[in-house]
């Protein structure tokens, strides 16, 4: 009589080294990926913001061709793009219903809002919290006139603003408009966003952003013409 085949089952076993091992790899590997993750989602926030910018500074180039090649109307604290009078707003352009801004509707409407905080620090919509300022010496109460700007791919039209948790740290009054590198948000990879008269855009690292409208300090006019 002929025996059954007997099966054999080989239990494998890892020895602690070859565990720890294991757990190592998979520490490094993650240590590898989460940057480049992080990374990766930082980018996609800077493109969102820079897709907002380009809508404000469309709006803003459109409103100007409406209305004699003059910007919004604004002042210090609506910072240009949002107004406390009904004459002269962008937001028709900006496909918002009635004014962005004023002293009845604080809240800032999603396309005026970054991702990663607003003047004051934070995503709260309310209070003002914007995160975009136009150029002061471009609109607010000078009304300059976007036509008649010389180097319209090198003249600053619109920046991000206000407290970024590590320039711009505690101040609201850096939101107030865009007129020098420390009223600028620097938010993604340590650098500001900003629109130009010619409606483009693009992104600048903190310290390659002129430090204010002064000669010696803005020999391009990123500022102001003289």
């Amino acid at each position: 009589m002929k025996k059954k085949s007997e099966k054999k089952y080989i239990t494998a076993k890892f020895t602690l080294i070859e565990l720890l091992i294991v757990i190592s790899i998979i520490t490094i590997l993650a240590g590898l990926l989460l940057p480049a993750l992080k990374n990766a989602r930082e980018k996609v926030l800077q493109i969102e913001c820079q897709n907002k910018m380009k809508q404000m500074a469309s709006a803003v180039i459109m409103y100007s061709v409406d209305f004699g090649g003059y910007g919004p109307a604004g002042d210090a604290v609506a910072n240009g793009l949002f107004i406390r009078d009904v004459a002269g707003g962008i937001a028709a352009y900006l496909n918002v219903k009635g004014e962005l801004l004023n002293f009845s509707n604080t809240v800032v409407p999603p396309v005026a809002i970054c991702s990663k905080g607003g003047r004051y620090g934070g995503t709260d919509p309310s209070s003002f919290n914007m995160s975009y300022g136009l150029n002061t010496y471009l609109v607010q109460t000078y009304s300059g006139e976007l036509k008649r700007v010389k180097n319209a791919a090198g003249r600053m039209l619109g920046a991000t603003i206000g407290i970024d948790d590590w320039a711009n740290l505690d101040t609201p009054a850096h939101g107030s408009g865009a007129w020098a590198r420390n009223r600028m948000g620097c938010r993604h990879f340590k650098g500001g966003i900003f629109s130009y008269v010619d409606g483009h855009v693009n992104w600048l690292k903190y310290e390659n952003i002129p430090l204010d409208h002064y000669d010696a300090s803005d020999p391009t006019n990123f500022y102001k013409e003289y």
